[in-house]
């Protein structure tokens, strides 16, 4: 008789896109309005918010639909208690 043992992966939340140091460049044949750069994270567990240059977003989804601005940007995550819980800096061009 074998006991099969379940392995419970803690899996760190972290922002998968973008990385940190990527440089994004707005599309010229797209109008400024339409742009948006996909924020994506990945982690299971809690509520965490996005937060942009400081700016809390009120968006809570894994998925955030960013409307790009020229300029090297800090974009975080963080959990209820004002954690950050992980952070990239990137630059649009």
């Amino acid at each position: 008789v074998f006991a099969v043992r379940q392995e419970t992966r803690y899996r760190r939340t972290r922002i998968v896109y973008p990385s940190s140091d990527t440089l994004i460049a707005m599309d010229p044949d797209i109008p400024d309005e339409l742009q948006r750069v996909p924020l994506r994270f990945e982690g299971e567990g809690r509520q965490y918010e996005w937060v942009i240059d400081g700016d809390r977003t009120g968006v809570f989804s894994k998925l955030l639909l960013w409307k790009p601005r020229l300029g090297t940007h800090e974009v975080s995550i963080v959990d209820g208690s004002n954690q950050v819980i992980d952070s990239v800096t990137f630059a649009v061009r």
